[in-house]
């Protein structure tokens, strides 16, 4: 979601406790901000994730705009994958968290086992967020894709 802090509400989160229409309201207003949007991906929302009626609310507008959705997977009751898939949304999930801890070596480390569950499987899906000290350690360590003979490519490369 676009997240802004006012007062002691956060504009563009949903919430459980959320109507059906102000959760289509929260979802489409998030969208139109973000131009050429072709994908979402939940970043809380455990509560919301786990629950099947209410991720087929979420994940309505997507399909209706043609995006695809990957699962955060924050929490291992998540339904939004299979929910997605039912729906007929080209859709995928996150195989390793980077940057769970706030440590440059934490993170190279877990890029290590993103590159080798990919050689694995073919395909893996890692996540992380934008701070200074994930977009530093990714960096420094993307020399690491030549090591383990890994393609980054976009997350919806890796929908089905």
């Amino acid at each position: 979601s676009i997240n802004s802090q006012r007062g002691n509400r956060i504009e563009g989160i949903i919430l459980s406790r959320m109507s059906k229409e102000e959760i289509l309201k929260t979802v489409e207003a998030n969208l139109d901000q973000i131009p050429y949007v072709t994908g979402v991906n939940n970043h809380m929302g455990s509560k919301i994730t786990a629950n099947e009626i209410l991720m087929s609310i979420v994940l309505g507008p997507l399909k209706k705009r043609n995006l695809f959705f990957v699962d955060s997977r924050t929490t291992s009751r998540s339904k939004a994958y299979n929910v997605a898939q039912t729906l007929g949304i080209p859709s995928a999930y996150r195989h390793v968290f980077l940057d769970g801890e706030n440590r440059e070596g934490y993170i190279k480390g877990k890029m290590i086992e993103l590159f080798r569950l990919a050689q694995r499987r073919g395909k893996a899906v890692g996540i992380c967020h934008p701070t200074e000290r994930t977009l530093r350690a990714l960096r420094e360590n993307f020399h690491l894709v030549e090591k383990y003979n890994i393609e980054p490519v976009f997350a919806s490369l890796l929908t089905k």
